[in-house]
């Protein structure tokens, strides 16, 4: 899913800052998924964005 949902639209390069403690807690989550950080982190922000859609309905 992770890597159909990346490659789903054209994607653009985006600098993003994150708390080490945020960045290591979303890099041992995509380790145990076996996806990327980047993966990891389209894949949290897809969630959230669908829940607040569903929400706002």
């Amino acid at each position: 899913m992770s890597n159909e949902l990346h490659n789903q639209n054209k994607s653009s390069p985006f600098s993003l800052r994150l708390p080490d403690s945020m960045r290591k807690e979303l890099e041992e989550k995509a380790e145990m998924d076996f996806i990327s950080l980047n993966s990891a982190i389209v894949m949290r922000l897809a969630r959230c964005l669908r829940e607040e859609k569903g929400h706002a309905a």
